[in-house]
């Protein structure tokens, strides 16, 4: 059997406030002003009979803001239709179908066939509005509920040594050897174009806590920090305990000991860590150097080497018994 991929091209942006439930044809798709949810206006335009543009507004208009992902101007030659009822709003072509719900927004995505390609969470969609200084603008959000089973692949080029992003997280910014490129492919026939330029958050969105959100022990048991030895090349060392390892900034490295000399120098930090709930849990590891992470004696993280002006981030998850 042939296996046709499917690709969705995704534009948030924001206009003026409206809300209604209704469906318009337009000339190259269709128009929904949803009754709830967080999309006031949501255009839906067909670029061929396997590939969709969604724009999707908080407010009343979709703003003629020019792409840089999206070649302006396109006029599909590919028939569609648009169809409605008292729930929902449909445009479809010869390979894909594209359902809106008129109450909430909420769009899925299905194959000629009727087999659901991809399907929106419920209140996955949201914005925030925010201002700084006299620009105003919007943090948003954009949940799907996936498929079991599926990998997908894409990002562009990080280097965490993650190549399946299913159930993953990725940082979406250019930085030296880091080229991030909004776009993931899934096994299961579809594929997604984040056609946003801000910094994005690619999976779980909340912040990485540090160590301190666990319950620390020294290495002789004492509770409360970790065991932080510094041994330097040509110098004293300096043992100390510590409750977080955070040296990621101009600012944090000066919590270093007074007068350190890196050149040569090794840092251990052990004890342990005692979780408050079981569950398998994600670390972010940002190093520079040489570093290794060791985990009840095992080596969890093999030797990883970054130079000190450019360091990195390294992910990797374990699980937790409370």
């Amino acid at each position: 059997m042939k296996r046709i991929s499917f690709f969705i091209a995704f534009l948030i942006i924001a206009g003026h406030l409206f809300a209604a439930g209704s469906v318009q044809t337009l000339q190259n798709g269709m128009k929904v002003t949803p009754k709830n949810g967080a999309a006031k206006t949501i255009e839906i335009s067909v670029i061929n009979n396997r590939i969709v543009r969604v724009q999707a507004s908080p407010q009343s208009v979709i703003p003629t803001v020019s792409s840089l992902c999206v070649v302006p101007g396109l006029k599909t030659n590919d028939p569609f239709k648009v169809t409605s009822n008292a729930k929902f709003a449909q445009l479809s072509t010869d390979e894909l179908t594209v359902k809106v719900s008129l109450l909430t927004g909420e769009i899925s995505f299905m194959d000629k066939s009727g087999k659901v390609l991809l399907q929106e969470a419920k209140g996955g969609r949201s914005f925030n509005s925010f201002n700084v200084d006299s620009d105003k603008g919007y943090s948003m959000q954009q949940v799907f509920t996936g498929i079991p089973g599926e990998a997908i692949y894409g990002l562009g080029q990080h280097q965490s040594d993650v190549f399946n992003y299913k159930n993953k997280s990725e940082d979406l910014f250019q930085y030296n050897t880091k080229v991030s490129v909004p776009f993931v492919v899934s096994t299961e026939n579809y594929g997604i174009l984040w056609d946003n330029y801000s910094q994005s958050k690619y999976g779980d969105p909340r912040p990485y806590q540090n160590l301190n959100q666990f319950t620390l022990y020294d290495k002789d048991g004492k509770k409360g920090n970790l065991t932080a030895t510094y041994l330097q090349k040509n110098g004293p060392t300096i043992v100390r305990n510590e409750n977080e390892i955070d040296y990621e900034d101009i600012e944090t490295v000066k919590k270093f000991p007074v007068n350190f000399s890196f050149n040569g120098a090794s840092i251990t930090w052990e004890g342990s860590i005692e979780a408050n709930q079981t569950d398998s849990y994600k670390f972010n590891l940002y190093y520079a150097g040489y570093t290794k992470v060791y985990i009840n004696d095992s080596l969890i993280v093999p030797e990883r080497w970054r130079t000190s002006w450019n360091p990195n981030s390294y992910r990797f998850e374990f699980p937790l018994v409370k």
